[in-house]
């Protein structure tokens, strides 16, 4: 009953590492994360705005297909985008703005992740399915 895809346009930015003050305050340690972030959960907003008010967040075991569109160096080393970022932090940072702009009930929830990154000449990530996932 959904329509996908959900295309999230943008240079997508990892969600690594944390650092920490003298405080002990923690905060990201990529600067770039916070607006990136805000741009997945506002598109994502947008997108469950669609549906009129009608929209249930996703909720229990959930299987995600995604792809991660980065954009192609002039000398590319390997046909794939086998380089940084990792998948599993980009991953990372698309749970969370999942969770914040209440397409799902919980990054947790997710249970299976099917996720590439290609090489494009339009970067963004493209959100092809979001379905329950079963054993």
């Amino acid at each position: 009953m959904t329509e996908f895809p959900i295309i999230i346009p943008g240079t997508p930015i990892p969600q690594g590492s944390k650092s920490v003050t003298r405080t002990g305050i923690m905060f990201e340690a990529n600067n770039k994360l916070r607006p990136w972030r805000e741009t997945m959960s506002n598109t994502l907003t947008a997108w469950t705005g669609t549906w009129f008010g009608a929209w249930e967040p996703y909720d229990g075991p959930l299987f995600v297909d995604v792809t991660f569109n980065m954009p192609k160096p002039k000398r590319p080393k390997y046909s794939l985008p086998a380089v940084k970022p990792d998948a599993d932090k980009l991953c990372r940072a698309l749970g969370d703005a999942m969770t914040t702009s209440g397409l799902i009930n919980d990054d947790a929830r997710i249970t299976t992740w099917h996720a590439r990154k290609r090489y494009s000449d339009t970067p963004g990530i493209t959100i092809h399915a979001i379905r329950e996932d079963r054993p």
